[in-house]
């Protein structure tokens, strides 16, 4: 029996024997012609060996299932970044540790720059045992006695500046006064001795009178130099300023001292008249009026040779140093203000400060001025303009203390709060 090869498959068919016709393959079902037709049941399969497959993919890796995160996306048809958590737990311990060795040094570093501003400052919480409210308690003293001497300054000027007043009223009165009340003579002498008689003392008064402002200035120059030495004792913030300003009340005494001597020296006949003896007093309640009459000295060529002498030259030391006395009092109120932690306090002691810089450098140019206009008048207009200046310059004077005695007084607050 023949066999035939489907010519669409590798399936062989056995064909009987002088069949013709058509043959359909069983298994590819192909039509093809054979020599007879013979009906499609009768041929037999002889290779039945299926065709060989092809090669099969690898199954692809199953999808992990989708996060919450990666269903919303889908959802909301948005776009959302996939985190791994197993990376992400890693990373955050990582970045964790860096955080804590990134923190450590900053603690460190805060402690001692704590534990150094405690060493400059003693300014902290008091602990037990420690001595920084002693340092504020004598701070607290120290800024009494300041406050106590600017106050004294202040009725030392005033004084001068009333004493001014009256005089100038005085020179008002007796230039207006009438020809025949200006000749009344003057009263009897039985009169006159009566006054004594009755306890009255004119000269001892007018003497008084005189001395007065000296002893309030001796009374501030004695009691800001304590006052210095207890802001010394205070927090060490303002040591090196009461240090300097104790150094510089000092040397102001002792020049004061000499100032006094060399014009009580020189009075000579004057020292017997009453209240014009005690004139010399006045330099004891302030001596600034020779640091203002350097430039007018220094200009006119009548009084320049003033600046040979010694006793103009001392008398100008001594006022140079109770301006910087003043000056070095006021920064030991602000650093002690500030170390007591009252702001307000150390900014109204700065504003005074600045207040002391502009009078005391404007004072100068105004007497300066003064002088040119004096020079334009005769008589007494002359004697008018010299009592305005005096006036105008112990007003300035007095209105320049009020300042430091109220930084004073709230320093000395701000220090009872801290001791």
């Amino acid at each position: 029996m023949p066999v035939v090869t489907c010519p669409n498959c590798p399936t062989k068919l056995k064909v009987p024997d002088g069949a013709k016709g058509n043959v359909k393959c069983p298994k590819c079902t192909t039509i093809f012609p054979v020599g007879t037709p013979t009906p499609a049941a009768a041929f037999e399969v002889v290779d039945d060996s299926p065709p060989r497959p092809a090669p099969a993919s690898k199954p692809a890796a199953p999808l992990p299932k989708p996060s919450p995160v990666q269903a919303a996306s889908a959802d909301d048809h948005e776009d959302f970044e996939v985190i791994d958590e197993k990376p992400k737990k890693k990373k955050r311990a990582a970045d964790e540790d860096d955080d804590e060795e990134d923190e450590k040094p900053k603690k460190k570093k805060k402690k001692k720059k704590r534990a150094a501003d405690e060493d400059d400052d003693e300014d902290w919480r008091p602990r037990p045992g420690s001595n920084k409210r002693g340092a504020f308690a004598k701070g607290k003293v120290g800024a009494l006695l300041l406050s106590i001497s600017c106050w004294l300054n202040l009725g030392a000027f005033g004084l001068l500046a009333l004493y001014v007043l009256i005089a100038w009223v005085g020179l008002i009165v007796a230039t207006n006064s009438t020809p025949s009340t200006s000749s009344s003579p003057p009263p009897p002498r039985s009169e006159r001795s009566g006054e004594r008689e009755s306890g009255i003392d004119g000269a001892a008064i007018l003497d008084l009178i005189a001395v007065l402002p000296g002893l309030a200035g001796l009374g501030a120059w004695t009691v800001g130099l304590v006052g210095c030495g207890f802001a010394i004792a205070g927090p060490p913030r303002a040591r090196g300023m009461a240090i300097t300003a104790t150094v510089f009340a000092t040397i102001h005494l002792v020049l004061l001292g000499i100032t006094f001597d060399n014009m009580q020296g020189g009075m000579g006949e004057a020292r017997g008249l009453p209240g014009v003896g005690k004139l010399n007093w006045i330099v004891v309640a302030s001596i600034l009026p020779a640091k203002d009459t350097f430039l007018p000295t220094l200009i006119s060529k009548y009084t320049r040779p003033m600046l040979e002498s010694s006793f103009y030259l001392v008398a100008l030391a001594a006022a140079i140093c109770e301006l910087l006395r003043l000056v070095f009092i006021l920064q030991t109120l602000r650093l002690t203000a500030d170390a007591a932690g009252d702001g307000y306090a150390a900014e109204k002691a700065n504003f005074s400060a600045k207040l002391v810089y502009l009078i005391a450098g404007v004072v100068p140019l105004v007497v300066l001025v003064m002088l040119f206009v004096t020079g334009l008048f005769k008589g007494s207009g002359r004697a008018h303009t010299v009592f305005l200046t005096m006036l105008g310059l112990y007003g300035a004077y007095a209105f320049m203390m009020l300042n430091p005695a109220m930084a004073a007084l709230q320093t000395k607050t701000a220090c009872d709060r801290r001791s």
